[in-house]
């Protein structure tokens, strides 16, 4: 896990993932959540709202809602 380049709790569930057969959805969470840089686009005519529904996503989210949406974007 030390050599992992990323948050070691992040490893860790990554590892137990493979025990769990839950690998692929554990990998797209840790890259949603390990993310940098904002992941939205901003419209420009838009931008007062989109940065409101932003800060209720924010407010909001925790990883049941990550695991939910993934489980949504799969149906789609």
């Amino acid at each position: 896990m030390a050599e992992m380049p990323i948050e070691p709790r992040v490893a860790r569930a990554l590892l137990a993932s493979r025990y769990f057969k839950c690998e692929d959805d554990l990998l797209s969470i840790a890259a949603m959540t390990s993310l940098d840089q904002n992941p939205f686009i901003t419209i420009r005519s838009s931008k007062r709202s989109s940065q409101e529904a932003r800060t209720k996503l924010a407010n909001d989210m925790n990883e049941f809602s990550v695991v939910c949406l993934l489980k949504l974007s799969h149906l789609s």
